[in-house]
């Protein structure tokens, strides 16, 4: 970051030193500009920056906000005029258009200016900086382990603690899926976490999203979800539990509420006034039983889908077997689901 100071004052120095955007002089008289990108700059979406200029009395200002790549400027407002109007602040938006935006590392230039005027005398007050964030495309990756993703592009903020750019991370865990060793045929969705760390926000991340399940294989055994060509889709929710700071924690569950036949583990949807006697209600899912298909492979695809501050995506791929000679009927496997759980 770059700073520019027209007083030399050793508040103002100090301020500039330190980049905290402080401009005072012996009147009082006190200025200082405030800006947050929406998100990362990424290549094919607007790149939108919030901005707040703030005086401490009500006086004309100008400004401009200038963007380069490669020494080339591409888009320049020009100077221009601002005023305040009932109060001694004035928020307002700059934005990049997406087709102008280029991939690697760019230049922003932020300015604005406003006279203090003391009698006969005018001072020049000048807020200035320039920053080099990073635009970045949005991802398209395939989860194959556990594995932590930086990012490489980078969104700007500026508050009372200076400039700062992005550091984005993604990280997923517990995506071997499975839950007792394959012995309850269970597919543990809640396990499947993904941590999402973002040093840019300074009140967190805010991240939201949305995940799928795909069925690949033997699509007459489910009566769940929507069917597709090739595979049945069933909607998850990204449950946020745990958001500290700069991080948010998520893990997966079933959208709706699914419900889980005792006797063969067949999963059908829930409808209300439902006969339940002899099935639970489960927001996981469940390989079934009596179908053929007991000692089958069954393939699927996890699918998360990032609606802020990007629109990454995501793929799991999973293989699950599980074996029948352990588990079957109540009368005659070694475990069985009963009330709702695994009974030996």
């Amino acid at each position: 970051m770059m700073k520019r100071c027209v007083r030399k004052q050793k508040a103002l120095f100090l301020s500039c030193l330190l980049g905290v955007p402080f401009l005072t002089s012996a009147n009082n008289f006190v200025c200082h500009a405030y800006y947050s990108s929406e998100g990362p700059m990424t290549l094919g979406q607007d790149f939108i920056l919030n901005w707040e200029w703030y005086c401490s009395a009500k006086t004309d200002f100008t400004y401009y906000f200038r963007y380069s790549s490669g020494g080339e400027v591409i888009y320049d407002t020009g100077n221009l005029n601002g005023a305040f109007s009932s109060s001694t602040s004035v928020k307002g938006v700059f934005k990049i258009p997406a087709n102008l935006l280029k991939l690697g590392e760019n230049q922003i230039e932020i300015h604005f200016e406003t006279v203090e005027r003391i009698g006969l005398r005018r001072i020049n007050h000048v807020d200035s900086a320039t920053l080099s964030p990073v635009c970045g495309k949005t991802l398209n990756a395939l989860i194959r382990d556990n594995k932590t993703i930086n990012i490489e592009r980078t969104g700007i903020v500026r508050d009372e603690s200076g400039s700062r750019l992005t550091n984005e991370t993604y990280s997923f865990s517990g995506v071997n899926m499975t839950m007792d060793g394959g012995v309850s045929r269970g597919i543990k969705l809640s396990s499947t976490q993904l941590t999402y760390t973002n040093s840019f926000y300074p009140n967190g991340p805010k991240a939201t999203g949305e995940a799928e399940l795909r069925i690949l294989d033997h699509l007459d055994d489910w009566h769940i979800g929507t069917r597709y060509a090739g595979y049945i889709s069933v909607p998850l929710r990204m449950q946020k539990i745990m958001g500290i700071n700069e991080m948010e924690m998520f893990n997966l569950q079933s959208k709706n509420q699914l419900v889980l036949s005792k006797t063969n583990l067949r999963m059908s949807a829930y409808e209300k006034g439902m006969d339940l006697s002899n099935s639970i209600l489960t927001r996981e899912i469940f390989l079934p039983i009596a179908t053929g298909h007991e000692n089958d492979t069954y393939r699927f695809q996890i699918y998360f889908r990032m609606k802020s501050p990007s629109q990454d995506v995501f793929r799991i791929d999973r293989n699950v077997t599980c074996s029948n000679l352990t588990f079957g009927s109540c009368d005659t496997a070694s475990y069985c689901v009963e009330m709702g759980g695994l009974n030996a």
